[in-house]
């Protein structure tokens, strides 16, 4: 990255080998902050990061479902709105991620009936 290499240039210059070293402490905390915000937009600038954070912008954290770019729904949860199970208990939708022979939902909820897509009973494996 562009903004890597300044900075790299900009410590050259830098004697003071304590300064040096808060600079990279420093430098070490903006990446991590951009890892923690890639999966916004891959091209954002530092600066640009910078600015976000300084002004309270707390992101969301990225999908864990695999190969998944998209941001998680909310906190706590961890799954992006379609990798999320689409069950819901009363007002509560289950926090989830969808199985892999399900579009919609969960192992908990899915039907065991091979090639069925429908939610299974209550305290039954089918939903037939």
């Amino acid at each position: 990255r562009k903004d890597k290499v300044h900075i790299h240039k900009l410590l050259s210059f830098v004697v003071d080998p304590a300064f040096k070293q808060q600079l990279h402490s420093y430098m070490d905390l903006i990446q991590n902050l951009f890892l923690g915000i890639k999966h916004y937009d891959e091209g954002i600038s530092v600066a640009e990061i910078l600015q976000r954070w300084m002004s309270g912008f707390v992101p969301l954290p990225g999908c864990q479902y695999e190969n998944c770019r998209n941001v998680a729904e909310l906190e706590p949860f961890l799954y992006c709105d379609s990798h999320r199970c689409m069950s819901q208990d009363g007002d509560q939708r289950c926090e989830n991620p969808i199985s892999r022979h399900s579009s919609k939902l969960c192992e908990m909820h899915s039907c065991s009936a091979p090639k069925c897509h429908d939610i299974r009973l209550k305290d039954q494996n089918y939903c037939c």
